[in-house]
């Protein structure tokens, strides 16, 4: 997603607006907005801070509602930058896997109590440095995968407007996908380091409209979206929908989404999933999650070959084709351990995918992906920051007999 400068700068002042200068008529909570009531660790308010790249899950919007619990209007904002380096062996044949980087993250969100009615229009801004432009592209491999590596200056990660009333949410914007629920961080705007159904299948954002209802623990969603985060490259839309419970130390549910293909005419991709989600909180500052999916992806028809796609191209050759109108299908689960301590965060997880045999030697070899993050706290506002993927290594695509599975990432990072 590309802006030119004017789009940029409007749309980075509205939301400075929007958080910031609300302040005039709204009062700043000066405790944490996010709490839970009962006096233990709050895992929603760890997730949603700016630093740890993006919110896990979407909330209900109950949750948001400050400590007070009686202000009319109130705001919040908050803003990160972040310089590291990062080595992913993954992408060595693209020349663009070793660099020094630096990225920002701005939140900010005002919201607005009418009666038994709340209001809330929150953003969230990705800034990111792109990648030097003369990428290689000598071979028609290497050219295929150039579009991957397109980041935009600004990206749009989250925008949204919700009105609640009572147990009902309605939400129209851009926001975390509802598929399912994903208790973890990442420390780098690319979701570096999260499980592979995460970063290969379900994704992290959707743009389009959800209703949410929540009587007492139940947690119930519906949504209609373009499939993906952007706009919408066809007048085809999904349909994401997750029923689950939310007790004080564990929660459940089940998730599924639906859609005949993402993108447009020959270049329409199986995008569907049927999933379950778990978490349990072993102690007040440690929990343990997961998620199982059954998948179906690959293209819609014949006709395309990997190296005509220009789209953004998946290291795992998972755009084929099995035949018109014929999905693939692979099944891959997770386990995440996620857990909180005085001077730092950390985040250790495992897990596996098993796709459906193509011929393909990339695609048909199962993915066991590892990672580990940990955020060392040196003061309230900074932060020391690493991460690691390992995974089995898969035959290369150009120019090496194997691929190298491993990643890793450390940096700094200041927190307003």
């Amino acid at each position: 997603m590309r802006f030119p400068a004017p789009r940029i700068a409007l749309i980075a002042t509205a939301i400075c607006v929007i958080a910031i200068g609300g302040g005039s008529t709204c009062a700043q909570e000066g405790t944490p907005r996010f709490m839970n009531g009962e006096g233990v660790w709050n895992w929603v308010d760890q997730f949603d801070r700016p630093g740890l790249g993006y919110e896990s899950w979407g909330r209900p919007i109950i949750d948001r509602l400050p400590v007070a619990g009686d202000s009319e209007c109130w705001y919040d904002a908050g803003f990160l930058a972040r310089s590291y380096f990062i080595n992913d062996q993954r992408i060595e044949f693209t020349g663009l896997e070793s660099t020094f980087a630096v990225e920002g993250v701005f939140r900010g969100e005002i919201a607005r109590t009418c009666g038994d009615a709340l209001g809330i229009i929150y953003g969230e801004l990705f800034l990111n440095q792109p990648f030097a432009s003369n990428v290689l592209k000598d071979t028609p491999i290497r050219a295929s995968f150039a579009h991957n590596f397109d980041q935009p200056t600004v990206e749009i990660s989250q925008l949204a407007l919700v009105a609640a009333h009572g147990d009902l949410e309605l939400e129209l914007g851009r926001f975390v996908t509802p598929f399912g629920r994903f208790y973890g961080f990442s420390s780098q705007n690319g979701f570096f380091g999260t499980p592979f159904i995460r970063s290969e299948a379900i994704g992290f954002r959707e743009t389009g409209a959800q209703l949410r209802w929540n009587p007492q623990s139940f947690r119930t969603v519906l949504a209609i979206t373009n499939g993906g985060p952007h706009t919408d490259g066809n007048s085809s839309k999904a349909v994401i929908a997750r029923v689950g419970v939310d007790g004080e130390r564990s929660s459940v549910g089940s998730s599924v989404k639906w859609q005949d293909g993402n993108g447009s005419e020959g270049q329409k991709e199986f995008n569907n999933h049927v999933g379950v989600d778990w978490m349990f909180r072993v102690t007040p500052s440690m929990l343990i999650s997961g998620e199982v999916i059954y998948d179906e992806y690959g293209l819609r028809r014949p006709g395309v070959t990997l190296d005509e796609i220009d789209w953004g191209r998946s290291l795992y050759n998972r755009q084929i084709n099995k035949g018109l109108y014929q999905p693939f299908s692979g099944w891959g689960y997770y386990a995440n351990v996620v857990g909180n301590r005085p001077r730092f965060d950390w985040s250790i997880g495992y897990g596996q995918y098993v796709p459906d045999p193509a011929g393909d030697p990339i695609h048909d070899a199962p993915i066991h992906r590892g990672t580990g993050q940990i955020i060392w706290h040196l003061s309230p506002f900074a932060e020391l920051i690493s991460g690691v993927v390992i995974e089995n290594s898969i035959d290369s695509v150009i120019h090496e007999p194997r691929a190298k599975g491993v990643g890793y990432l450390a940096g700094l990072q200041a927190r307003f």
